[in-house]
């Protein structure tokens, strides 16, 4: 009979001294058959839930592929969707450019034309110089008498009530008919009256224009005595009016 059994499973140990039984050896081997078929049955449901538990990984691992791609396409029509929307807004700003400089073309063209309008009704206002000179004496084709204006004159008036000295000789309150000269007159005359007499005379003088200019001088005579001829009697003020 077995002196002792081992702590765990109460396994049968002999001694030398011990006598050996058939029943101990039955005994051990049933013992060791159970747990034999416990560990088989604990193993093959460790077996089992492990496949279960790699069903559940690969099922896992499946999920996360699959939301990982749903992901990526979501992210791709997102992106598909930001580069619309950035072409659509790049669209847009042309659009809105193309329609300001459209507007500022149109506005341009306008004040050109509003400029245009306002240059031609300009052109049609007539220009008009008013002023006076004074007589310095000179006469004849070598002593022009001129005046200069800021436009091209197309019509000149000189008139004057006359008071000055000429060869030493003073005349009182002389006078003159106004002068009317339109442009391109190649000549005008004027009658002048002398106060020292009652007398009228006329006078005939050539005109020349030049531009802006228009100059004339005296055709009958060319003594400087006689520059009131020429409307043009030693410090005389006379008047002009022009236009053009």
């Amino acid at each position: 009979m077995a002196s002792n059994q081992t702590p765990v499973f109460g396994l049968n140990q002999w001694s030398l001294d011990d006598g050996i039984i058939m029943a101990e050896f039955n005994a051990d081997n049933q013992k060791t058959e159970q747990a034999l078929v416990e560990a088989n049955a604990a193993i093959a449901a460790l077996q089992q839930e492990s496949a279960i538990l790699r069903a559940d990984r690969t099922s896992l691992e499946q999920a996360i592929a699959a939301a990982k791609a749903e992901a990526k396409a979501g992210d791709s029509t997102l992106q598909a969707a930001i580069n619309a929307a950035k072409s659509e807004a790049k669209a847009g700003d042309n659009t809105l450019q193309a329609a300001i400089n459209a507007a500022k073309s149109e506005a341009k063209a306008g004040d050109n034309t509003l400029l245009q309008a306002l240059n031609a009704a300009k052109a049609t206002i007539p220009k008009i110089a008013t002023g006076t000179y004074v007589g310095t004496g000179t006469c004849g084709v070598s002593n022009p008498t001129s005046l200069t204006f800021d436009f091209e004159p197309k019509l000149v008036i000189i008139t004057v009530d006359i008071q000055g000295t000429q060869g030493g000789t003073v005349h009182g309150n002389d006078s003159i008919t106004p002068v009317i000269i339109p442009y391109g007159a190649s000549s005008f005359t004027f009658w002048y009256s002398h106060s020292s007499y009652v007398q009228y005379d006329t006078y005939a003088c050539a005109v020349a224009w030049d531009g802006t200019t228009i100059r004339w001088w005296n055709k009958q005579s060319v003594t400087n005595t006689n520059a009131y001829m020429q409307l043009n009697k030693t410090d005389a003020t006379y008047r002009y009016f022009a236009i053009g």
